[in-house]
């Protein structure tokens, strides 16, 4: 109570300021001068903006990888986000700290010095109830964790701390490792408490669970390679050649992967009355001949024929034809009709004067539009996060044309990405954007603010626009994944400039076969009023629909 005035003090004071012995201006002045803190600009003390840019889009990648992980290992629906990038002072994040809290202190190596991973108590309670094999609900109360449910979250916290190689790879060759995990702030001290740290904020949500996930980086740590952390330096090394054993290791996996193959003997259609009838001896009359071929399905995919027969008392189909998705002549394709088939099961109803040449039905261009409306607006709110505009990415339409339809119908120059599904799906689809646009993203990834269109298209734009695309398909992946229900993920997208008369390689869209467009409106801030296509080759198109 030292400290406290008197009631004989504070009628002293108020005399004083009434008389004018103490003058309120002069003590503000003082508060005021006491405000100032001197500053060094030879040794920056903050992170720069482009610094912030660049660790936003380092996390987006690490929030990828997050999302992809647990959604696997806890084998629930995992969605993880970057909300934020800030620099604060470490106090300032020290005292935002909630008790308990998990706190994972990471040794940054070949960093001098440690950062901190905080996970919020509702995503660690939520963790460890799905691991021990709850629906991954949160605590009803707070408390304490036990040294069971530390010891089951260090297991999960040291894959969050590997998976940190990868999003740095482009600046620095990390080697993390996890010191320590604490409850108590007290004991995780880092840094002093004026250190400028950069906060990046992760959403977590875990089932029906929401919380965050906090990395607190400090400036004093990542300063030997602060002048890497730009987008310049970024997207020039962004482009990796994959390793000779790489490719083999993977042809190498795929060699032992197992699929399901089927041989349809014939099919039909009964009415429900006879099927109520149907009694063992009854006949069933197929549409396919005694001596006619077979289909064979690999999956659900037509891609043999062949004739019934035995060896070794087994049932068997001989191979008499192989079925090429990608034939030389428009008398080898599959027709729409056929098409239809496969995708309605194999129906022998198809209404053959409604699916008259390569239109889509009603009830196609709805799923496949709906597809594009969820994924696309996910990569928008990446993109926003990214450019730090409003983006907005709606109303896809959805045709059927051929290539050489399309080069008919836009004479601009644009920048295709190309994007190859590495899990769930195989094939690969375009993106093309108009290369105006393209340069006006790459200047607002350069800080730019998105005026600066003019010279050649460069590889530094092509980098830029890549990594774009790897965020925002990469989001995509994991909205489809949800919607699929089955893991979707990507290799890095590659950029090249081209004009729609280009020639087109014939392993990805021959010029004489059928391809599925959709358009998008794409809205950036006031910069851009434009479209973004999405080009899928038919069979990948039946893939999505078989799926849903």
């Amino acid at each position: 109570m030292g400290d406290i005035l008197s009631q004989n003090e504070i009628d002293d004071l108020l005399k004083a300021l009434n008389t004018g012995e103490l003058d309120v201006q002069q003590i503000s002045s003082k508060i005021e001068e006491r405000k100032v803190k001197t500053h060094d600009f030879r040794r920056p003390s903050k992170f720069a903006k482009d610094h912030i840019r660049t660790l936003n889009v380092i996390h987006d990648n690490y929030a990828r990888l997050i999302t992809n992980f647990l959604s696997g290992y806890l084998r629930t629906l995992v969605q993880v986000e970057v909300i934020s990038v800030e620099p604060i002072a470490y106090y300032e994040f020290n005292n935002s700290i909630s008790n308990p809290a998990v706190l994972a202190v990471v040794d940054f190596a070949p960093l001098t010095g440690s950062i901190i991973l905080e996970m919020a108590p509702p995503v660690a309670y939520a963790l460890i109830d799905r691991i021990l094999g709850g629906k991954g609900l949160p605590m009803e109360r707070m408390r304490e964790f036990t040294e069971v449910e530390i010891a089951i979250i260090e297991r999960i916290i040291i894959q969050l701390v590997n998976l940190m190689r990868e999003p740095w790879e482009n600046v620095v060759e990390l080697k993390p490792r996890l010191e320590k995990i604490e409850t108590n702030a007290q004991f995780a001290q880092i840094v002093s408490a004026n250190e400028t740290v950069a906060l990046i904020t992760l959403g977590a949500k875990i089932g029906e669970v929401e919380g965050m996930i906090n990395l607190c980086v400090p400036h004093i740590v990542v300063e030997p390679i602060v002048s890497k952390l730009n987008t310049k330096f970024w997207f020039s090394s962004v482009e990796k050649e994959a390793t000779k054993e790489a490719k083999e290791a993977i042809e190498k996996k795929i060699e032992h992967t197992r699929v399901p193959v089927r041989a349809i003997l014939g099919r039909t259609t009964i009415q429900v009355a006879e099927f109520l009838e149907l009694q063992p001896g009854d006949v069933i009359p197929l549409d396919s001949n005694v001596n006619g071929n077979l289909e064979v399905l690999v999956g659900d995919l037509l891609k043999f024929r062949g004739s019934p027969g035995v060896k070794k008392n087994r049932n068997a189909v001989k191979i008499t034809e192989v079925i090429r998705r990608r034939m030389s002549s428009m008398e080898d394709m599959l027709s729409q009709a056929e098409i239809d088939a496969l995708l309605n099961g194999g129906s022998s109803e198809v209404d053959k004067e409604n699916n008259k040449g390569d239109d889509l039905t009603n009830q196609e261009i709805d799923a496949l539009g709906e597809i594009g409306n969820i994924s696309m607006g996910t990569s928008a709110t990446t993109l926003n996060s990214l450019l730090g505009q409003r983006v907005v990415i709606t109303t896809p339409k959805v045709t059927i044309c051929s290539w050489d339809e399309l080069a008919g119908e836009y004479q601009s120059s644009y920048v295709a990405v190309k994007v190859e599904y590495t899990e769930g799906l195989d094939g690969m689809n375009l993106l093309l954007l108009k290369e105006d646009d393209a340069k006006v993203i790459t200047d607002l990834m350069m800080g730019g603010d998105g005026s600066n269109k003019d010279g050649e298209l460069t590889d530094l734009h092509l980098s830029a626009i890549s990594e774009a695309m790897n965020q925002m398909i990469g989001s995509a992946a994991t909205s489809m994944s949800s919607m699929f229900n089955k893991k979707i993920d990507i290799s890095p997208p590659k950029a090249f400039p081209m004009t729609l008369n280009d020639a087109v390689p014939e392993t990805e869209f021959p010029r004489d076969e059928k391809i599925v467009r959709v358009a998008f409106k794409m809205v950036i801030g006031e910069l851009i009023d434009s479209q973004i296509m999405q080009l899928l080759p038919i069979d990948l198109q039946e893939k999505w629909l078989i799926i849903l």
